[in-house]
């Protein structure tokens, strides 16, 4: 009787499934809400079937009695026979609900049914798969999550829309403050998106905020119950419903859950055999123990760069660690899981001395809040910090990646533990402190650590180099180039002695980042880009980015913006392959960097928005201070005095280096205000407020809506309003208005989905001669018709310019390689184009001026986005559907 929130896709897809198949199973964890998904589509199924729906609820249907006789009685027949003679009468659907507990048994009878009724379709909700031919199988996962804490994402998000629904339903009417909107919105991140603990949690809601719920989820299995008798026992508490299904489980299955509560992010199985397993037997083994919990749902199975990598949902995984302590077993389950993670790291840092490469780094930032959570183990455990110091190693490939201020607060966790000592790697993990101290803008403490590691003779190379890359990178913000210089080339030579070849790429690249590599400027690039492409050989990401991000930067400041531009072409087509977080980063910086200069401040703005959304995420307050401070130059230059303002009053306190010349003047430093140490949430703003309209035009007025009622999308533009069939590219469209003058990738249009195979090189060898010979040509008529001062000729020649350099980037992916044609982000492009083409086409059917707006104001391609000539106010939403059977 309550509101059915979200599941659009899933009803989509369920529908079609049923309309195909003659059985179809809905799987899921316990409270995943298969049955209510089931009981919401089958009336929609049953009404275009003559013989209607019938449902048998198998719940309570017990262990070893005959489930063919409880489903006849159930539904008024007085046997199987007599079932199936009604059942042949007419086609209908069948509901079978909640069989994992009798699963064999359903199992016979489903294929008896299907056998002796042609005409019948079984839809059966289980926790595992009924395992019979013909069998369709929809895996129910949780529901959506707010991708940010915008009041937008979380108002969209499905799990966020369900809290607040039930919320209201239980007699909550607050008001949310920003506050209390960002804890709903992490509440259900914590649990998981779960349907039924989603509303058990917002049950409370009437006495206890989001924020006090947040605070008590340590204790979520006696928070999370409903006292009252409502509803099916095993739903009145998350404890119940997961007692289920791990009474499902045999004794030697539920050891194994067990076990793997030891993990708070994704593992492989490897790990999982060396701690649930306890490295007996064989590996298969372990392998056919997973694919179980995953067939039982109580464990998810991402694949991902060939790997498969298994994941907990938090309550499972909290329920699997009260159950070990229960059992007694979970202090040497703990010891296990660090030994685990120590020879993980040593792994992961082996690699990672000659190459960083995208997996790599992947896998660390997957595996960052386990190698803590082992790390936090030592620290409570161990009596000396032999373990701890090699679980910190690979921390340093995260340190730029987003999680410098978590890396940095380990590493005070563990050096204030164990401060002094004889223990191998102790060195190396200083180092890597100092790396994370450096980032996180304590750069006193990282220079004080690097200088005494410096002194220490008998310390490891590694950490020698690491030391003296915090130096030099300490020197540069520091204004002093020259002691930059001589740090990153002293480091290059020790990791080119000592095999350290990844951070020997990077080190020669920092030491042309300074402003003497201005000197001279084309040998500067012509190295940083050798450096790019002995990454490429090297399948080092981290080079092939970060060499090419300092080339172009080298470039804006010499105004050489053309080159800059084709430069950061190339950047933006890896960084859409790779993990490398803090590359992408310094690109988006750059490349709103190079939206000012040549469009001006305002058409810049997006790219500062998406620049320093990205750093404040990430929690790297050296590259946030650096995006707000090139921003404010930008908006000086403009006028913009406000913007100006607001982009300096936002600047981290304590992180205010001075960097000579900054992007743009040599001459002269920046402005940096004193800062009152906030403020991103005006800078946002100012951001995102609608730009003036170009002189002489107006902003559309009137009722501009894109709004969807189900299957219907009522449009409104220009004083006219219409109705349209749905169609997946109003769904594009719609993502686009939402966000005008933002870039919006291909991928997250389409979902994210590969939609297709490989069908060979985007471009041969030959093709990309010719097109890399026609761009040297465009750039001399440009050069030869800006001296003529035929300016017509320039600019056609640099649109032409401009199209070749991104389908060169678009054709050819890490270090050159050919893209294959047949590539997720090129399906995913091609599909968009064609969706969003569809829908205005459909569009100029019932209202052609606002097709002729799209049509003029929409640009598809890798990245989408909506730039109209005239700002519009677009009012853009999606309506419940409330469907009663």
């Amino acid at each position: 009787m309550s509101t059915f929130v979200g599941r659009e896709d899933e009803r989509a897809r369920l529908r079609e499934l049923v309309g195909r198949h003659r059985m179809v199973t809905i799987v899921g964890p316990g409270g995943m809400g298969k049955t209510r998904l089931a009981d919401q589509v089958s009336p929609e199924l049953g009404s275009e079937l003559g013989g209607g729906v019938r449902r048998s609820e198998l719940a309570l249907v017990a262990p070893g009695h005959a489930v063919d006789i409880e489903v006849a009685g159930g539904l008024g027949f007085s046997s199987l026979e007599a079932l199936i003679v009604h059942l042949a009468e007419a086609p209908a659907l069948l509901v079978l609900d909640n069989c994992e507990h009798v699963l064999a048994d359903t199992a016979r009878l489903a294929e008896r049914l299907l056998a002796e009724i042609p005409s019948l379709r079984l839809l059966a909700t289980s926790r595992e798969p009924l395992g019979i031919d013909g069998e369709e199988v929809l895996v129910l996962g949780p529901l959506a999550l707010p991708t940010s804490d915008s009041p937008d994402d979380i108002a969209q998000a499905s799990a966020t829309r369900l809290f607040d629904d039930r919320a209201r339903g239980a007699g909550a009417r607050r008001d949310a403050d920003a506050a209390e909107l960002a804890a709903r919105a992490e509440l259900c991140r914590r649990l998981d998106g779960v349907p039924l603990a989603i509303e058990l949690a917002a049950a409370r809601a009437r006495a206890l905020t989001a924020v006090e719920l947040l605070a008590l989820l340590d204790r979520r299995f006696d928070l999370l119950r409903r006292d009252a008798p409502v509803g099916r026992a095993r739903h009145r508490s998350l404890r119940a419903a997961i007692d289920t299904s791990y009474a499902l489980l045999d004794p030697p299955e539920q050891a194994f859950f067990r076990a793997l509560g030891a993990f708070r992010s994704p593992f492989t199985a490897a790990l999982a055999h060396a701690v649930a397993a306890a490295h007996e037997g064989d590996l298969l083994h372990t392998v056919d123990a997973l694919s179980r919990l995953v067939d039982r749902s109580l464990l998810t199975a991402e694949a991902s760069g060939g790997v498969t990598r298994y994941r907990l949902l938090e309550s499972l995984r909290e329920y699997a660690g009260e159950q070990a302590r229960a059992a007694g077993e979970w202090e040497a389950l703990l010891d296990r899981f660090v030994d685990a993670m120590v020879l993980e790291a040593d792994r992961i840092v082996i690699g990672g001395m000659r190459r960083w490469s995208a997996d790599e780094l992947a896998h660390i930032l997957t595996q960052f809040e386990t190698l803590v959570a082992a790390i936090d183990h030592t620290v409570a455990s161990d009596a000396d910090g032999a373990r701890a110091f090699r679980l910190m190693l690979p921390l340093w490939g995260a340190t730029h990646q987003g999680r410098a201020a978590e890396v940095a607060a380990v590493a005070d966790r563990v050096l204030a533990r164990w401060p002094a000592g004889d223990e191998p790697w102790r060195d190396v993990a200083a180092s890597v402190a100092a790396s994370a101290w450096l980032a996180a803008g304590r750069v006193a403490m990282a220079q004080q650590m690097a200088e005494a590691l410096l002194a220490q003779a008998d310390a490891l190379p590694l950490a020698h180099v690491l030391a003296l890359r915090a130096l030099g990178i300490a020197a540069n913000h520091a204004g002093d180039a020259a002691a930059a210089v001589d740090c990153f080339r002293r480091g290059a030579a020790i990791a080119a002695h000592s095999g350290l070849d990844a951070f020997g790429r990077e080190l020669l690249a920092f030491a042309d980042s300074t402003p003497l590599a201005a000197a001279d400027l084309d040998a500067a690039v012509a190295r940083l880009v050798a450096v790019a492409e002995q990454g490429a050989a090297a399948q080092d990401p981290m080079a092939m980015v970060w060499a090419r991000d300092l080339a172009a930067l080298h470039l804006i400041r010499a105004g050489r913006l053309r080159e800059a531009r084709a430069m950061l072409a190339v950047v933006h087509g890896i960084v859409r392959e790779v993990v490398y977080p803090f590359g992408t980063m310094v690109a988006l910086r750059l490349q709103a960097t190079l939206e000012g200069l040549e469009h001006g401040w305002i058409a810049s703005r997006p790219h500062w928005l998406a620049a320093i959304d990205r750093c404040a995420a990430s929690g790297d307050l050296t590259e946030l201070m650096l995006t707000l401070r090139d921003g404010a130059e930008i908006a000086r230059r403009a006028g913009d005095d406000a913007a100006q303002a607001a982009l300096l009053a936002a600047l981290p306190p304590g992180v205010h280096p001075v960097i000579r010349g900054g992007v743009f003047d040599e001459s002269v430093d920046p402005p940096l205000a004193a800062s009152d140490g906030g403020s991103l949430a005006r800078v946002r703003a100012l951001l995102n407020a609608p730009a003036a309209a170009a002189p002489g035009a107006a902003a559309v007025e009137g009722d501009a809506r894109f709004v969807r009622h189900g299957e219907i999308w009522m449009l409104a533009f220009g004083g006219k309003t219409t109705q349209v069939k749905h169609l997946k590219g109003l769904d594009d469209l719609a993502a686009l208005l939402r966000r005008p003058e933002h870039e919006v990738h291909c991928l997250e249009l389409i979902g994210g989905a590969d939609v297709g195979g490989d069908r060979g090189p985007a471009l041969d060898e030959r093709a990309r001669r010719d097109y890399q010979a026609r761009v040297r040509e465009l750039q001399t008529e440009i050069d030869r018709a800006r001296d003529a001062n035929d300016l017509g000729h320039a600019e056609r020649a640099e649109a032409e310019l401009d199209a070749l350099v991104q389908q060169l980037s678009d054709a050819f992916g890490l270090g050159g390689r050919a893209r294959q044609s047949g590539s997720a982000a090129e399906r995913a492009r091609s599909a968009v184009s064609w969706r969003i083409r569809a829908a205005i086409k459909r569009i100029r059917e019932h209202h052609p001026e606002l097709a002729r707006h799209l049509e003029n104001a929409v640009r598809t391609g890798a990245w989408c986005s909506y730039r109209p000539e005239t700002p519009v106010r677009w009012r853009v939403e999606e309506t419940a559907v409330i469907e009663t059977p």
